[in-house]
């Protein structure tokens, strides 16, 4: 493991008033080498000896409920973080990844949008992703819908996501609306692993809605080359296998 440059800033008087002011947290270089050998072991956890279990008394409703509500509020101005290197190395299935961030740039101010923007690559194929959200301080209230925008490319290709998470503390009630496209379908044969036909020009789009049991696909529409198609789809996780259903109309290519 590796650590370069290596910066923190807080502000100090914002603390008497229950709040977290990060001015700066700031990395340049850092690289960290994932193994997990063929027994299985790994060399990023460290077992501790086990402690013998100790009885302690369940705090009152009120003590609780004072101890959620000890921090006011948390920012973090000026996010900066670059030349990162995650190497992780499968001896018993030879698989060798590697991911680099060269750059992650961001805030999280009080009231105002979270900004998060990310140059990098993934077995050398560069991306970028760029996330605008709610504010930090809606989100750690958890009593309000907190809008999600993020964009993405990768591979020739172009994914856009634009929504809303209701309970965006649990991570439920994600309603986002979605469009990928690109130049030529060959082109993710690196990210999907598999050979893909060459294809010129591919698009779809959609609606994804989490509902009461299911997680659904609506007004999804797409190409790939001279066909299109468009259709609907549903997945319910619950029960011993997840259950599909798929209404799906396609012209062929003319």
């Amino acid at each position: 493991m590796y650590l370069g440059l290596a910066r923190l800033q807080l502000a100090v008087a914002p603390l008497l008033d229950r709040r977290i002011e990060v001015i700066e947290i700031a990395v340049d270089g850092f690289q960290a080498n994932l193994e997990r050998a063929a027994d299985g072991s790994v060399n990023w956890l460290l077992e501790r000896p086990a402690a013998e279990p100790e009885e302690t008394a369940e705090a009152p409703p009120q003590d609780r409920q004072a101890g959620t509500s000890m921090l006011a509020s948390f920012e973090v101005r000026d996010l900066s973080l670059d030349n990162i290197v995650v190497a992780y190395r499968d001896i018993g299935t030879e698989a060798d990844y590697t991911l680099t961030l060269e750059s992650i740039d961001g805030s999280a101010v009080r009231d105002q949008p979270m900004d998060l923007s990310i140059e990098g690559a993934v077995q050398q194929v560069p991306y970028t992703i760029s996330m605008s959200a709610g504010s930090l301080a809606a989100l750690m209230r958890g009593d309000e819908t907190w809008p999600v925008t993020l964009s993405m490319a990768l591979l020739g290709a172009t994914l856009d996501v634009e929504g809303t998470i209701a309970e965006p503390l649990r991570g439920a009630g994600l309603e986002a609306t979605f469009s990928l496209s690109g130049d030529d379908l060959q082109d993710l044969q690196a990210l999907v692993g598999q050979e893909l036909p060459p294809v010129e020009g591919y698009s779809f789009a959609g609606r994804i809605a989490e509902e009461e049991t299911a997680f659904a696909l609506t007004d999804f529409e797409g190409r790939v080359g001279g066909a299109t198609f468009t259709g609907a789809f549903s997945i319910d996780p619950r029960g011993d296998l997840p259950e599909f259903r798929v209404s799906l109309t396609c012209r062929p290519l003319t």
